[in-house]
């Protein structure tokens, strides 16, 4: 889906939350009717670890890191931003694999504490995730 249909598509009140924002563009962007269980898993993944990064990311560090495969297929790691550009990019460039990924503090929130849906994401399974990441960079 395009980034930019996205925002044409949000429907919010004139005062809204914020958080209900974040759950109209997660919502648009993974439909329950087309969204599978390894869409969830990847979003999970690949958001998860970018909240529990310590440093700020480029795409390409994102993806050298996770080395994510789904169906024996690697994910497409640079697709997956740019769908997501909405809540993972600040600015209008274009998304690359240099492109540093900055979350606003708003969005961990939600991710982390607001967010009661299938988007929530549970930071000590993501921790434990990453250390898991580190652990397979340093044996290969």
């Amino acid at each position: 889906m395009n980034p930019h249909g996205i925002i044409d598509q949000l429907k919010l009140p004139d005062k809204a939350d914020i958080n209900v924002l974040y759950q109209q563009i997660l919502e648009l962007t993974y439909n329950e009717a087309d969204t599978t269980e390894q869409d969830l898993e990847t979003f999970h993944q690949m958001v998860g670890a970018i909240l529990v990064a310590r440093e700020l990311l480029s795409v390409g560090q994102i993806d050298d890191l996770l080395d994510l495969h789904h169906s024996g297929s690697r994910v497409d790691v640079l697709n997956f931003v740019k769908l997501l550009r909405t809540v993972l990019v600040s600015g209008m460039e274009s998304v690359s694999e240099t492109t540093i990924i900055r979350v606003h503090t708003s969005f961990f929130e939600f991710a982390t504490v607001n967010s009661m849906t299938r988007f929530r994401i549970n930071l000590e399974i993501e921790n434990a995730e990453m250390a898991l990441c580190f652990q397979y960079d340093i044996d290969r």
